[in-house]
């Protein structure tokens, strides 16, 4: 509402000169705005509530003079995002309500309680493999604490029996003082523990074996170090076999059976050692059989052969090509291949060492006694020989051969004496082969004698008185009934000679016949 009043210059009112009209205006008082946001606060769940009292004015003021107290409400315990609640009044300087003259927009903050995080490991555990499950039952906290008056109850359900790593798996439930499962206000992280089967240790050797051969199969047998699993069989097959000479392993296959028949050898680390099944080769000495004859022109053989050191295996035999044949006089080895053979006929020969030995095959000369006949002459200057011969052993030529050729060279023509040699003989059989060396010929030498030429040669006597000079005669004459030969010419020293009284031999001191065209001395003939 309001008056209005007209003045004049001099300040005179003058307002009944005026028919005034009035038009009121209005007067408006709007809420004060005001806006409050409550505290926001936040923390890891620890299971007791979460509040915040504090506030702040985002827009707007207060009268001055005025209070705004604000009142928060809000509460979180358990995980999650909730409002803080809040009231806001404005109180004026009389402690009067005025709220209602301010537009006051409610802010609320926020509690928020965050899981809390917890890390949980299960035990670990290991054994060697023994056939029963491997549990672990122990926990540990790797991270984080469960809050004060909270407990953690940890249940492992993991196990293993076979040979391998697996996790030990767990439960893990938080619990409050009221035994009420508060878990869902926990990050629990699971790290699994390790339940670790090792193999179990076996060792199996196959035993190794040696022999000579017998051609039988040699085996061996085996060993177990270390044991099964209780109520666990270890079976063993050993495989291996050696019968011809040779080196091989001693195989074996192996493998582990629980009661219920199964196998399990998956859970052992078995360690094969194999053993060596040897067979050396047999040692025989074989020797073919010696044979002799006298040369007969016919093959001399002998077939026999026979071991002379060691023996052929058992139910096995020699099995001997003789090829050694000899007809000509001479020694050779009686040559000889040689196979063993199995029962079955198979040729084992490889499976022995054998050493060859060689009997001998010997023809001996046929004895031929070859006599040449003998001749006599006395000297006349011409040779003397004679070609004449025979056998004459008990033993001849065989039949069919014959005397090809015979070289009897020995002449003489000087006197003396030599033997009536034969220096060649060839004799060959029905063939014209020349077989002489298969003779042994006797020799049973004629002579050819030449006998000397006798001559009788006297020197002439003389005779004369005393004259103190010798008394020499050179004259001579042959008074034998033989003469040298026409063509030969004898020459006569005489050394007689005599000067005393007296007789003497009027010496003949050397008497020279020679070839009268030559002058060859010939008188030792």
């Amino acid at each position: 509402t309001f008056m209005a009043v007209i003045y004049d210059n001099a300040d005179n009112n003058v307002s009944s000169n005026y028919i005034i009209s009035y038009e009121e205006g209005t007067l408006t008082v709007t809420p004060r705005p005001l806006t409050v946001e409550s505290a926001s606060d936040e923390k890891i769940y620890d299971g007791t509530p979460l509040t915040a009292d504090g506030y702040s004015v985002e827009s707007g003021t207060v009268v001055p003079g005025q209070e705004l107290v604000v009142t928060t409400t809000g509460s979180r315990t358990v995980v999650g995002v909730g409002d803080n609640t809040f009231t806001a009044i404005v109180y004026d300087n009389a402690d009067n309500n005025v709220s209602s003259n301010y537009t006051i927009s409610y802010e609320e903050g926020t509690l928020t309680v965050t899981p809390r995080e917890l890390t949980v490991m299960s035990a670990s555990n290991v054994k060697v493999y023994d056939g029963t499950p491997l549990t672990a039952d122990g926990y540990s906290i790797e991270g984080g604490t469960v809050a004060p008056g909270q407990k953690l109850v940890v249940t492992t359900t993991g196990s293993r029996t076979v040979v391998g790593v697996g996790d030990n798996t767990f439960t893990a439930v938080v619990y409050d003082n009221a035994d009420n499962n508060v878990s869902s206000n926990y990050t629990i992280s699971y790290v699994e523990g390790t339940l670790t089967v090792t193999p179990r240790e076996l060792t199996v050797e196959s035993e190794s074996n040696e022999k000579i051969y017998d051609g039988k199969a040699l085996t061996a047998g085996y060993r177990v170090i270390g044991e099964a699993a209780p109520q666990q069989e270890v079976r063993v097959t050993v495989t291996g076999t050696q019968t011809n000479v040779g080196e091989s392993d001693n195989t074996f296959t192996v493998a582990v059976f629980d009661s219920a028949g199964d196998n399990v050898s998956s859970n052992y680390a078995i360690v094969q050692n194999t053993g060596t099944l040897t067979v050396t080769p047999r040692e025989l000495i074989l020797r073919s059989g010696d044979a002799k004859k006298v040369y007969d022109a016919t093959p001399l053989t002998e077939n026999s052969v026979e071991a002379i050191v060691g023996e052929v295996a058992e139910g096995q035999q020699i099995e001997a090509n003789v090829t050694g044949s000899l007809t000509d006089v001479g020694t050779e080895n009686n040559l000889y291949t040689a196979v063993i053979r199995a029962e079955d006929g198979s040729d084992v020969t490889s499976n022995y060492i054998l050493k060859h030995e060689y009997g001998t095959l010997t023809v001996t000369p046929r004895y031929l006694a070859l006599s040449t006949f003998s001749s006599q002459k006395t000297y006349d200057g011409t040779s003397l020989s004679n070609s004449e011969w025979s056998f004459v052993s008990e033993t001849d030529l065989l039949d069919g051969h014959r005397v090809q050729s015979i070289v009897m060279p020995a002449q003489i023509t000087d006197a003396g004496q030599c033997d009536n040699v034969v220096t060649d003989i060839v004799i060959v059989d029905e063939n014209s082969r020349n077989v002489t060396k298969n003779y042994e010929i006797g020799e049973f030498w004629g002579t050819l004698t030449v006998l000397p030429r006798p001559i009788t040669i006297r020197s002439e006597s003389d005779s004369k008185y005393y004259d103190g000079t010798p008394l020499t005669n050179g004259s001579w004459d042959i008074t034998s009934f033989r003469l040298p030969l026409g063509t030969h010419t004898v020459e006569v020293m005489i050394t007689g000679s005599r000067t005393e009284v007296g007789e003497s031999p009027n010496t003949i001191a050397d008497v020279m016949i020679t070839v009268t065209e030559t002058g060859e001395d010939v008188t030792f003939n």
